[in-house]
């Protein structure tokens, strides 16, 4: 990488916690699919959902992809 992300986007929390800390000690925002043994202090935004079913993953990517795409697109 040549620059920092403006975000990050995790899935698994408890499993990323070394993520979530170095994004908190660097100023990266960060969303999260926040499960019930996720901690919603350590994310800035989150979505409810389950982390470990992968359909459930699946769709709220791909609805974060294509948002980001759009929003891409209007620039």
């Amino acid at each position: 990488m040549k620059s920092l992300p403006d975000v990050v986007i995790l899935v698994g929390q408890p499993r990323e916690l070394i993520a979530v800390k170095e994004c908190i000690k660097l100023g990266i925002k960060t969303i999260t699919i926040l499960d019930t043994n996720c901690d919603p202090t350590l994310t800035d935004f989150f979505i409810p959902g389950n982390d470990d079913s992968i359909r459930s993953v699946e769709l709220i990517l791909n609805e974060l992809t294509t948002a980001i795409v759009q929003g891409q697109n209007t620039k």
